[in-house]
């Protein structure tokens, strides 16, 4: 499969706009009652007999940090985005589970209610862009292609804000930083929050950062919030040491989906060198480098993607199957 670099177009501002605006006309939400597991589900509604695709929040994030990639992907898939348990709208795990391999088995439960039987799109950001990697090599018969976008897989070349990881884990630290954090106010936590994850504060698209307050505000009035933070931060962290690097990077191996990584160059959080690991470790995939993308391209640059997912199924996805 090819690799390719994208440039920001003229029209990527009229198509974040478009694509925030016309989510509040498709988007809903939904609660899935499981055995296991109660689980908030965002989904838009899509044009019919489209494939599912399901889609993966990163940590502290929640459903809507798909809310300006999936409206534009709605004649293509149907999409779904889990909160993922203790975050965004869905209660802790009744198992106190927060490690990687859990929050995956929570999204192949919502995939086994909603799509039994069938092949999904699978779609990771950060920490769930190694989510959705367990499930694609652990669950190969449900996932019918791979997108990661700067997926949090282990790496020894720490970027610029990736050592917060390490730090909000740590038993004692980790608290005091979060209720540190937690005392400035819901805006001025969006506007540090786009620091990091965004190339540039400026580059949040309209709304976004409204958005992201009103998140904030909605976390205070949780009681779990903080510990859903700080213990699956604990446990990426315990994924990458105790159980080993390799770890990871075997199950990237294994995936044997078409894959498409996406990273963008002014990512903070993740550094590049973990782009130049997962196109040898995925054996079928494509890499798509975005020169002006921070950590969430699927939000700073969501037009992009979108063209870069359409040409990623026609040529690898659509022609493996046909």
């Amino acid at each position: 499969m090819t690799d390719s670099q994208a440039t920001t177009s003229g029209g990527a501002e009229l198509n974040r706009t478009s694509a925030r605006e016309l989510a509040g006309d498709i988007e809903s939400v939904r609660t899935l009652t499981m055995s296991r597991q109660t689980i908030v589900v965002r989904q838009w509604k899509s044009a019919a007999h489209t494939p599912p695709a399901v889609m993966v929040h990163g940590l502290g994030g929640n459903s809507k940090n798909w809310s300006y990639l999936a409206p534009l992907l709605v004649n293509d898939v149907a999409c779904i985005a889990p909160d993922l348990p203790g975050f965004g709208q869905s209660p802790p795990p009744r198992d106190g589970d927060y490690r990687p391999s859990g929050h995956a088995n929570a999204v192949i439960s919502v995939i086994d209610e909603l799509f039994p039987g069938q092949r999904v799109h699978l779609f990771g950001n950060s920490l769930g862009g190694h989510v959705a990697t367990l499930i694609a090599a652990r669950r190969p018969d449900v996932v019918e292609s791979l997108t990661l976008i700067s997926p949090a897989l282990p790496t020894f070349q720490p970027a610029k804000y990736s050592l917060t990881v390490p730090a909000t884990a740590s038993p004692v630290v980790g608290a005091r930083l979060y209720r540190r954090y937690a005392r400035h106010t819901p805006e001025e936590r969006a506007l540090r929050l786009a620091n990091v994850v965004l190339s540039t504060p400026a580059a949040a698209p309209p709304g976004w950062l409204d958005m992201v307050a009103d998140d904030f505000r909605a976390r205070e009035a949780q009681t779990y919030g903080e510990d859903a933070y700080i213990q699956t931060s604990r446990e990426l962290l315990r994924a990458y040491l105790y159980k080993g690097p390799d770890e990871a990077w075997r199950d990237a191996a294994r995936v044997t989906a078409p894959t498409l990584l996406v990273f963008g160059k002014r990512d903070k959080l993740v550094p590049l060198a973990v782009a130049r690991k997962a196109r040898t470790a995925f054996s079928r995939s494509r890499l798509l480098l975005l020169p002006e993308s921070g950590h969430v391209a699927q939000i700073e640059d969501a037009d992009l993607v979108a063209a870069a997912w359409r040409r990623f199924v026609a040529d690898d996805v659509l022609t493996s199957t046909s």
